[in-house]
């Protein structure tokens, strides 16, 4: 391991800033470095707007490129962690993925190992799998764990349009409420049978206890809620190979980089 690593922490918003506080700290107590450098870069498009407005993938994965070389020309990343569903299904049709000399890490593999492994616990459980319409409409999630061998009657998908912005925004009543709509929506068609939940966009993890007892009011709800940050550090740790912890005469650096930084920096190319 060397003795000062950076990574970037990607995000098509500010919910991978929560994955990047809890890496940091996770990089405090694990160590294997004696300096760690972790920079979260917002690759949202523009101000007021994301990727859920862009009309087609062809566009997405563009625009994602584009930050992604923008993140590897003015940092240099040891690796890049992209922790958001919506860009993790796109990564693969970028120009950047095609010729990274990085490893980039995403949350999807993370996240449906998880719920795999849950599944395969239990034959007669049924997945809810809560995403944005864009990562719905990848359907990655669903594919990688059919792949595996899950009937895809298991597994439903639930739209949450407009759920990240409401997060973003804090207002707890309104938060609640629009899970509520959300889980009924999803569970009310479920006729008692027994399901888990899924978190698939990083927004969410803000807000699990609202998921949860969104849930319980439903009696085939097992208690189980997959958040896959834990799952994404633990891959990052794996890939570090980390080991003792982080030396007194070291220590773990964040820095934010906005998204009007990186509108700067994407205009540039």
């Amino acid at each position: 391991m060397k003795d000062k690593i950076r990574i970037v922490v990607t995000d098509s918003g500010t919910g991978g800033l929560k994955f990047c506080a809890e890496l940091a700290g996770y990089l405090k107590r694990k160590g294997g470095c004696h300096e760690a450098e972790l920079i979260f870069f917002n690759c949202r498009p523009a101000d007021g707007w994301g990727y859920q407005r862009l009309g087609t993938d062809a566009e997405r994965a563009e625009i994602f490129s584009r930050a992604l070389f923008a993140v590897n020309e003015n940092y240099s990343p040891d690796m890049i962690v992209i922790a958001c569903n919506t860009l993790s299904s796109v990564y693969d049709h970028t120009d950047f993925a095609k010729s990274a000399q990085v490893p980039v890490i995403g949350i999807i593999d993370s996240g449906t190992r998880c719920a795999a492994k849950l599944l395969n616990s239990d034959a007669e459980l049924v997945m809810l799998m809560f995403a944005t319409p864009v990562t719905v409409g990848a359907g990655i999630h669903k594919h990688l764990l059919v792949e595996s061998g899950i009937r895809h009657e298991r597994l439903s998908y639930q739209e949450c349009p407009g759920l990240p912005e409401i997060i973003v925004n804090g207002d707890k009543t309104e938060i609640a409420g629009r899970i509520a709509y959300f889980m009924d929506k999803a569970a009310g068609c479920l006729q008692g049978k027994k399901f888990a939940v899924s978190l698939f966009c990083t927004h969410f993890s803000y807000a699990v206890e609202s998921f949860r007892a969104a849930a319980a009011g439903y009696s085939g709800f097992n208690g189980e809620i997959i958040n896959p940050d834990a799952a994404l550090l633990e891959q990052v740790a794996g890939y570090l190979k980390l080991e003792p912890a982080v030396s007194d005469s070291g220590g773990v650096n964040v820095k934010v980089v906005t998204k009007t930084r990186h509108s700067e920096q994407v205009k540039k190319r």
